[in-house]
């Protein structure tokens, strides 16, 4: 059994305690929330983020040391009967603080458990979420659940100068959650959203309406959580570390059990310092230690289990189980007894019963001395203890009231330097302090001779005896200086208290002014307002041009003016007679201050009256509005609507427009609505006829444009024809002189004498095809006296030759190439450059081309050169 693995903490959260569930869930969550009802903000966000502490080891070496984030886990956990509504956490926990209406009210109920060892990360969420999940169906409200890693705390050691010398780390291994419990069910509604129950949770029912419903107290389903944390933990836990909600009494363990040291003693404890709780809980620890290496047996001095009988009742589905009372009554350390083993004690009886009867005898003698010398020392310090006591109570009262004899002074400004001296010397002349101390030594003293006698000799008896009788005399040599401080006292109480009276009156009489400002502040707001109403009022009486004089508007518009700086002024002169001390308040401050009265009260009623005033002509005004608006916008939307026809009757238009709008009523309009209809009428019979013969004039406007429409296109198709005609004449000149350059250029290839080249047909053939294209080439390039269209086809031919004396050459050269490799090659090549040289004009664009057949010739003849080189000899046969 795992018997240090088990906490459950269950504490309310109370607006009698100056609680806020707001600020509780901010904590556990590590979050930052809003408190609408404090007008605050929780920000416990850092919670929730990694922190870097400095260490410093006991080399005196510094290092840094990042912590993980405290809050590592946080959720909303719902009822199945409120599954699936979206809960905010602030808005929550503020619905909360809101519908809880006393100021004693609970609002919520913290449940704090401490995981047990051996569980991973993952294992404490699945396990809080399922004792969440179970505590939310229970009592169907809303579970706030917070896991936290363990607090790290430092510990810092210092010198004799206080100079840190060493901060460590300690930490304590308390993986912990805290669980929040709504006071109130959460219900789904009708939106979507939730609703609170009127009632607060049956488990926080009042115990006379639990045990008339058949249940019994709160302390039962404190039980029933501390039982079912216990079960949760263990489905989880091997069998060798379950542990139990159970105390050591009931599981059987012969140990007594020690108070719960808490978060604030643990880092006293830290520092070094000491509490009840860590004195009592050492001396458990001895005594169980005691306990166990001597076999003994705790006899709790009560009659154990009470009753076992368990009572089981149905709740709105759910299953109450509780014992009918406590097994245990509380255990109290002054009833308890520690005896051996039965077995031992009866061969003690048997073996040596007289000399335990005899050494007994003498033992207790010797105790009973000292115990009884212990109890006169006790009395004796508890005597001179309350006596030091009271005079230390003294001593300390008159020190504040002579602390407090400055304040006075400046208080009524009466000067009391004798008497705050004569108690400064009577203060240090008693002394309390170093003997209250040595007293408390004394009583530790007297504390360690009852745990252990042989520290109480004759000597130290003595020591503590001269100690007390020496205090004795000190609190004898106390009094007189004590009393003649309470004689000073009552001296400075009987200066001050006649100019108390005086001051307490003149002050509230100023406070009641104060108020009277704060009215003022009213008035002014008040005042501010109306002059805006009347701002709005007035502007709105214009927007209906109802007629009203800019000197009505200032005169009422200057009643809503507040005058500041009277009020400043007053405020001012209430606060230099709060300067005044008590000793400057005469009769004379008395008439000023009643003068200041007056005036206020003055101000205040023509203020009032102001007020009254601009009411009065704000509600005449808004009247009349109200009355003549509805006519005016209805003769604006006549004249709006029906401008145009207006426009046809001057009069009608000048009547309209020019009543004044206080004169407007519904007779009129109706009236002037019936001759805009028949007026509108008149219209629409000439618009009528006016529209006939527009008609007409149009239609005869359209025969017109039909007749000029087919004039026009006439004359359009003749241009069209001419133009057309002018364009085939030019083609035709331009192909007529075109073909007759062609043929004079192929006159002038047939006089060259191409055809007597003795080769290929193509060869010959091609040649008069190039130096013909070439020579018509160089006769369009000169050409310059043509029309633009004749240029188009001048520059059509031009790109078409050029691509034709491209190819020629480009076939002349390879129908060359592929003839045989001979002198006769090399004669047709020599006699066609000779043809084309006698073309000077185009002999530039058979430059390229002579390159070409040189370089045939030249391969020619090496060819040849190299075929004589092979065969120069005779071959062997």
């Amino acid at each position: 059994m795992n018997i240090k693995g088990f906490h459950v903490g269950v504490s309310p959260v109370t607006r009698g305690k100056k609680h806020s569930v707001v600020a509780k869930s901010a904590y556990n969550s590590g979050s930052k929330l809003r408190d609408e009802k404090a007008g605050c903000v929780h920000d416990y966000s850092s919670k929730s983020r990694e922190k870097k502490i400095q260490l410093i080891n006991d080399k005196k070496q510094g290092s840094e040391k990042v912590i993980e984030k405290n809050v590592v886990f946080s959720a909303l956990i719902l009822p199945k009967e409120a599954a699936g509504i979206t809960v905010d956490r602030e808005q929550f926990w503020n619905d909360i603080e809101a519908v809880e209406k006393s100021k004693h009210a609970q609002l919520g109920t913290e449940i704090e458990v401490m995981f047990p060892h051996g569980l991973s990360a993952d294992d404490r969420i699945k396990l809080v979420e399922t004792y969440c999940q179970k505590l939310a169906d229970r009592y169907n409200i809303l579970v706030d659940v917070s896991i936290h890693n363990p607090h790290t705390h430092l510990q810092t050691k210092a010198d004799k100068n206080g100079k840190v010398i060493e901060i460590n780390e300690v930490t304590k291994d308390n993986h912990h959650a805290h669980i929040l419990l709504s006071s109130r069910e959460i219900l789904p509604s009708n939106d979507g959203g939730y609703t609170l129950s009127k009632r607060k949770n049956w488990s926080l029912w009042a115990t006379s309406e639990r045990l008339s419903k058949g249940l019994n107290g709160r302390g039962d389903e404190l039980a029933f959580q501390r039982r079912f944390w216990a079960e949760c933990c263990n489905e989880m836990l091997p069998k060798n570390a379950h542990i139990s909600e159970k105390s050591y009494r009931e599981q059987g363990i012969n140990k007594l059990p020690k108070m719960k040291l808490g978060k604030s003693l643990y880092k006293d404890l830290l520092k070094g310092e000491r509490s009840i709780i860590s004195e009592y809980n050492e001396v458990i620890d001895q005594l169980n230690d005691y306990i166990e290496k001597n076999g003994l047996i705790i006899d709790y001095g009560d009659d154990g289990r009470i009753d076992e009988a368990e009572n089981i009742q149905e709740f709105r589905g759910v299953t109450v189980n509780y014992k009918r009372r406590k097994p245990f009554s509380s255990i109290s350390l002054n009833n308890i007894r520690l005896l051996p083993p039965r077995s031992d004690l009866e061969a003690v009886k048997q073996h040596h019963a007289q000399s335990i009867t005899d050494f007994l005898g003498k033992a207790n003698i010797i105790e009973d001395d000292k115990q009884a010398k212990r109890t006169e020392l006790i009395l004796s310090l508890n005597e001179i203890g309350e006596a030091l006591s009271q005079q230390a109570k003294q001593h300390e009262a008159f020190k504040k009231r002579y602390r407090a004899v400055d304040d006075l002074i400046d208080k009524f400004g009466l000067s009391a330097s004798f008497e705050r001296e004569k108690m400064a010397e009577l203060l240090n002349e008693t002394q309390t302090k170093t003997e209250i101390k040595t007293l408390r030594n004394v009583f530790i003293e007297i504390n360690s001779f009852e745990k252990d006698s042989n520290l109480q000799t004759t000597q130290s008896v003595k020591a503590i005896e001269d100690q007390l009788d020496q205090i004795a005399t000190i609190i004898k040599q106390n009094e007189r200086p004590l009393q003649r401080l309470a004689t000073v006292d009552q001296m400075i109480t009987d200066r001050f208290k006649g100019l108390e009276t005086t001051l307490t009156s003149f002050t509230k009489k100023l406070d009641k002014l104060e108020k009277q400002l704060e009215s003022f502040e009213d008035i002014k707001t008040e005042k501010a307002k109306l002059q805006g109403d009347w701002d709005s009022a007035f502007s709105a009486l214009k927007t209906i041009e109802v007629p009203a004089s800019q000197d009505t508007y200032q005169k009422f518009h200057n009643f809503g003016h507040f005058d500041s700086a009277r009020l400043k002024q007053f405020r001012q002169e209430i606060r230099d007679f709060r300067c005044y001390k008590a000793v400057r308040i005469t009769q004379n401050e008395e008439n000023r201050l009643k003068a200041l009265t007056e005036n206020m009260d003055a101000f205040k009623l023509g203020n009032k009256d102001d007020i009254k005033q601009l009411s009065l002509q704000i509600t005449r005004s808004q009247k009349t509005y109200q009355l003549r608006a509805p006519f005016y916008h209805k003769r604006r939307e006549l004249i709006d609507s029906q401008k145009q026809v207006l426009e046809h009757d001057h009069e009608l238009y000048t009547e309209i427009k020019t009543t004044k709008t206080t004169q407007l009523n519904q007779d009129r309009i109706d009236d002037w609505y019936m001759k805009v209809k028949l007026l509108q009428q008149n219209i629409a019979e000439q618009n009528a006829k006016k529209a006939l013969d527009a008609q007409r004039a149009l239609e005869e406007a359209q025969r017109q444009r039909l007749r000029d429409a087919k004039l026009k296109a006439e004359r359009d198709q003749k241009a069209k024809e001419a133009l057309e005609n002018a364009r085939q004449s030019q083609i035709e000149d331009y192909q007529n002189w075109f073909d007759k350059l062609m043929l004079t250029a192929h006159n002038m290839v047939a006089k060259i004498g191409f055809g007597s080249i003795k080769t290929d047909k193509d060869i010959v053939l091609l040649a008069e095809k190039l130096v013909c294209d070439a020579m018509v080439l160089e006769s369009l390039k000169r050409s310059s006296k043509l029309s633009e269209l004749q240029k188009t086809l001048k520059d059509r031919d031009i790109k078409r030759l050029d691509e034709d004396i491209n190819n020629h050459s480009k076939a002349l050269l390879k129908t060359i190439e592929d003839l045989p490799k001979d002198t006769h090659k090399i004669e047709v090549i020599k006699t066609l450059s000779d043809r084309f040289d006698k073309l000077p004009d185009i002999t530039e664009k058979f430059q390229s081309l002579n390159q070409d057949l040189e370089q045939q010739v030249t391969k020619t003849k090496q060819y040849i050169s190299d075929q004589e080189r092979r065969y120069s000899s005779p071959r062997p046969f």
